[in-house]
């Protein structure tokens, strides 16, 4: 019979051999080996929460924000069901989260007996690989984990374990660590490939979604250069950047353009869609430069890995363009809420934009002054789950972090909070809620003013709410603002705060 313990501390031995230093721990039954041997351990961090679901998210902020695989733990049955969501959100933007899931015996499966699923392979494609383990020699080599975690993405090990769960002697122990780092490196092929792409083009335009930190002064130094107009987006990291202003377009489609140049992960903007459902532009040529492995695209197109770019090597450079000159506009309402917050946000802080409105009306109206600022979002599978566990975990210890999400975001997290006092290191943590009843966003779709607006039917897509959302913040301990007027948000406020902004129009 297999040893409990044993395989437990097989399991985080591996993790740690693996790079991994951070864990969070969902209470239950069958993974009790797994706590207590985690627990009687310091190399590992470890945080504790009673939601699988918001556990998860929360690990997946931790592992954005240091670059590094997380694991979350949990028990068997419908528990390891809750870590979907963000196995899949993992996969889709390429984050190393790792899933270890407790499990009944294997004989067990098929039985319907309590807690019994079929937990092998229980996410799919969405893991990049999945270990099915009741004894220590089905665990993968450590060289083989770590190629995987290198690859950069989600891995489920599932562990089995019989009864009595704690079936040998617990007590402290300290597991092997080896920091394992991702290398990046250049590569004449892909340059090469880049390279020729660019020869055919006249006049590319560059759209630039979310970017590595590691990459983003090259990639800014590359368009600089080549005389690209670009469309930056927050999350690139560089729509502040001074030196690019004369290149930055409001509108992409404003400049003339023969080619695409994607830099980054998928951009959120509409204008990605456009090139597949608008016919003027859904035969120009795209190159996405990307380390994730998807195009973004349902047609034809160039993916070359972004992290094996050599961009000095790059010898094309274009003909200035003559780019239309902005002008200035008065701002709707909700806009000018975005507005405001980009003047009154700290210049180093970290925001982190939730779907999907945020996101759009922060690229749009944002302030561009240059400064330091950190962004952050969940833009995988573009969903609203756990929106509020990926901010906390990705927050920055000695900057001001800032959440900025829509009202149906927030009630869809509600148990993210739970994680704010074990959180004693993060002194700043604001979480604004624009507030306008409901997702207003839907709106703005065509299917919807056509066919829904004004019928019994508009109610399945708004959602409207009644919830006050101030309980939010006395569930947690947060501080409590409401807000109606722009001119209302200062530069004194509260360190821990839920910000309420009432922006319908119609108020």
């Amino acid at each position: 019979m297999a040893n409990n313990v044993t395989i437990a501390r097989s399991a985080v031995s591996l993790l740690a051999t693996a790079g991994v230093d951070t864990a969070v721990i969902c209470s239950g039954n069958r993974n009790t080996p797994l706590i207590g041997v985690f627990s009687s351990q310091n190399e590992i961090e470890l945080y504790n929460h009673f939601s699988e679901a918001a556990a998860s998210f929360f690990a997946l902020g931790i592992a954005k924000r240091k670059q590094r695989p997380v694991a979350v733990v949990v028990t068997s049955g419908t528990a390891a069901v809750q870590l979907a969501a963000a196995m899949t959100e993992a996969y889709y933007s390429g984050v190393p989260l790792i899933a270890i899931t407790a499990d009944r015996p294997k004989r067990y499966r098929g039985s319907g007996a309590p807690q019994s699923i079929n937990q092998k392979n229980l996410f799919g494609e969405t893991a990049i690989s999945c270990f099915d383990i009741d004894s220590v020699n089905d665990f993968p080599p450590i060289d083989e984990l770590a190629s995987l975690l290198r690859e950069i993405g989600p891995v489920h090990l599932n562990l089995c374990f019989e009864e009595p769960l704690i079936d040998g002697e617990l007590g402290e122990w300290r597991p092997e660590i080896l920091d394992v780092q991702r290398e990046f490196e250049l590569s004449n092929a892909e340059t090469e490939n880049f390279q020729s792409f660019l020869r055919d083009c006249h006049a590319p335009l560059a759209i630039v979604g979310e970017l590595p930190a590691h990459v983003r002064e090259a990639v800014a130094e590359f368009l600089l250069r080549t005389n690209i107009p670009s469309y930056l987006e927050s999350l690139s990291g560089i729509r502040e950047v001074s030196k690019l202003k004369s290149l930055v377009l409001d509108d992409p489609w404003k400049a003339e353009c023969d080619a695409i140049i994607r830099f980054g992960s998928i951009p959120t903007t509409g204008i990605w869609r456009d090139l597949e459902r608008n016919d003027q532009y859904s035969n120009l040529p795209v190159c996405s430069l990307s380390d994730q492995q998807f195009s973004g695209l349902a047609r034809g197109s160039l993916l070359l890995p972004l992290s094996q770019i050599d961009f000095d090597a790059i010898s094309v450079t274009y003909a200035e363009q003559q780019l239309p000159n902005e002008k200035g506009q008065e701002l709707p309402l909700e806009a000018s809420f975005f507005r405001r917050l980009s003047e009154v946000i700290e210049d180093d802080a970290f925001v982190y934009l939730g779907n999907s409105r945020p996101i759009r009306y922060w690229d749009s109206f944002a302030e561009r002054k240059p400064n330091s600022r950190m962004f952050g979002a969940n833009r995988g599978v573009n969903g609203i789950d756990g929106q509020l566990s990926t901010f906390i975990g990705m927050a920055h210890q000695g900057r001001a972090n800032w959440c900025i999400t829509g009202d149906l975001t927030l009630l869809y997290d509600l148990e993210a909070g739970f994680m704010l006092e074990q959180l004693s290191n993060i002194d700043t943590l604001r979480f604004v809620v624009i507030n306008n009843n409901g997702g207003r966003l839907f709106e703005a779709l065509p299917d919807f003013r056509n066919h829904f607006k004004g019928t019994n039917g508009e109610r399945f897509y708004i959602q409207p709410q009644i919830a006050k959302l101030s309980a939010f913040a006395d569930l947690w301990g947060l501080d409590y603002l409401q807000i109606t007027e722009p001119t209302q948000l200062n530069d004194e406020l509260p360190k821990r705060v839920l910000i309420e902004i009432l922006s319908s129009e119609e108020r």
